[in-house]
């Protein structure tokens, strides 16, 4: 998801950097929920693919997965999915993935 330019707010000016966190002016607020909303689809969209490409690999490993996660995303159960996703957030946010 893509989300359109924002107008631009003169950060300098104020001494903050630009998107900081100290600035609560409209412009800085409307960026970082743009970003929470896209980073949070995108672990969401990270977690799915990382399960689906963990269930394929698995048997070329010897691994067989419990039978309660083998499972399309959409039927994963909801804590596990929720689970997976923070687990995402925490790597995007530590840069540990990008």
């Amino acid at each position: 998801m893509k989300f359109a330019p924002l107008p631009r707010c003169d950060h300098e000016a104020r001494g903050h950097a630009p998107a900081c966190f100290a600035c609560t002016c409209e412009w800085s607020r409307k960026l970082w929920d743009a970003d929470a909303h896209e980073r949070a689809a995108s672990a969401e969209r990270i977690a799915q693919a990382f399960h689906e490409s963990y269930e394929c690999l698995a048997p070329e490993h010897g691994y067989k997965t419990r039978e309660a996660s083998a499972k399309p995303w959409a039927d994963v159960p909801e804590n596990n999915r929720a689970l997976m996703v923070a687990t995402v957030l925490d790597l995007l946010e530590r840069r540990v993935i990008r």
